[in-house]
């Protein structure tokens, strides 16, 4: 079994998309949330609001920890941007691109520990550069405890959308947590108290190439374990 760890790491993602539209060219088209009963079934998260062919699609997913089978994404065609397979807390973070015939769900499977929900996050979004989505390096950094903390990104085009994701371990977030500067925060937790965990997502444009330094999120819980943030 995996087994579930003291607080003592704290993993950072960064990813900035490149724009495809100019200033104001987002659109976020849909926002869905859904949590699984650990050790439960294969499960599909309808978006709300059908995506075209172009948009992207981020998906974030967390639970306390697994036995031997982690969380995953089962729809083809998404691409793997961090994975924290057998730790705690078990993580996954993806995107896809819609094609020509673009998806109205996607399907997802929870970690297989009894007590332990996963939770999933998924945002929809318009105006990518279709050629080439990501156009700075996803790195990753550790540290020991706080609260979710990104480290700058250099973007390399105008108008490129900056993400934090914060994958927490021990703990749900009460409330909403906020990030100073950016938007479209979207959050989920696994009502398990101090043997949870969260997701959090949130945004902001970068008008032209420049170092991002995203600020510390601001939650109502403290923050153990495990933290992945991806601007």
């Amino acid at each position: 079994m995996m087994e579930h760890t003291p607080p003592q790491l704290l993993r950072v993602m960064r990813l900035n998309l490149e724009n495809q539209g100019g200033a104001g060219g987002w659109t976020l088209i849909s926002e869905d949330t859904l949590s699984q009963a650990g050790n439960g079934s294969a499960a599909d998260i309808t978006f709300s609001t059908a995506p075209e062919e172009g948009d992207i699609v981020i998906i974030a997913g967390v639970s306390d920890l697994a036995t031997s089978r982690d969380m995953s994404v089962n729809t083809s065609g998404y691409t793997t941007l961090f994975s924290n397979g057998g730790g705690a807390p078990d993580a996954l973070v993806s995107y896809k691109v819609m094609g020509a015939t673009p998806d109205t769900v996607v399907n997802v499977t929870p970690t297989d520990f009894a007590n332990r929900d996963t939770s999933w996050v998924v945002q929809i979004w318009r105006g990518v550069d279709t050629d080439n989505p990501i156009d700075q390096t996803t790195t990753s950094a550790s540290a020991s405890s706080g609260d979710p903390n990104s480290p700058s990104i250099t973007t390399q085009t105008d108008d490129a959308l900056v993400f934090s994701i914060g994958l927490l371990d021990d703990d749900d977030v009460v409330g909403s947590p906020t990030l100073s500067g950016y938007t479209n925060v979207l959050a989920k937790d696994t009502q398990f108290g101090s043997a949870g965990s969260s997701v959090m997502i949130a945004s902001k444009e970068v008008a032209s190439p420049s170092a991002e330094d995203p600020p510390t999120w601001s939650t109502t819980g403290q923050m153990h374990g495990t933290v992945l943030l991806l601007p």
